[in-house]
């Protein structure tokens, strides 16, 4: 996980960032066949992300490009955008141990968990946390998996967040916008 001031995340070039961060570039590179242009457009997006947020300051990015998938945040800390590399799922919570640390009271340690699949992409399944999760204003019953889209609305206890993605591969599943399973 690497940590970057907003305005550096959101106002550097995309080469700049990937220059930062040289092992997504490489595998952003081997999944866009070194085509460093569509590598450029896929990650600009990315960086844009706090512009994007209309309903509240905080978001998470996920990017999915061939089997290379990534978060980023600025929910952990508003100083602060996180990036958390490639793994099939990603905590979420109060506790230091989770990928996506977020300080706030009503958040519990280990309060949800984000996940992708090839065949469903990106997902949010909550943990019995004490204030729940919800999306798009759906409070989500513990252990169930929602697939998220561009542009969901994510309340993890009293903390709201955009989800955004960008991706290169289609879902497989046809899904509605709320889908859970």
């Amino acid at each position: 996980m690497s940590n970057l001031p907003p305005s550096t995340a959101s106002s550097s070039s995309p080469l700049h960032f990937l220059q930062q961060h040289p092992l997504l570039l490489d595998a952003l590179l081997m999944n866009c066949n070194y085509d460093l242009d569509e590598v450029t457009r896929l990650i600009q997006p990315a960086l844009a992300a706090s512009d994007r947020c209309q309903r509240t300051p905080y978001y998470i990015q996920a990017v999915a490009v061939g089997n290379t998938h990534f978060l980023m945040t600025n929910a952990a800390t508003v100083q602060a955008t996180e990036i958390t590399p490639q793994p099939s799922t990603w905590l979420v919570g109060r506790s230091p141990a989770c990928a996506i640390t977020i300080v706030n009271r009503l958040v519990s340690r280990c309060h949800a968990v984000i996940g992708y699949q090839t065949t469903y992409g990106f997902y949010i399944a909550d943990l019995s946390s004490s204030n729940g999760t919800r999306v798009n204003h759906r409070r989500l019953v513990p252990s169930e998996r929602c697939s998220l889209q561009d542009g969901d609305l994510l309340q993890l206890g009293g903390l709201k967040l955009e989800f955004f993605l960008v991706s290169q591969v289609r879902q497989l599943a046809a899904i509605d916008e709320t889908t859970c399973y």
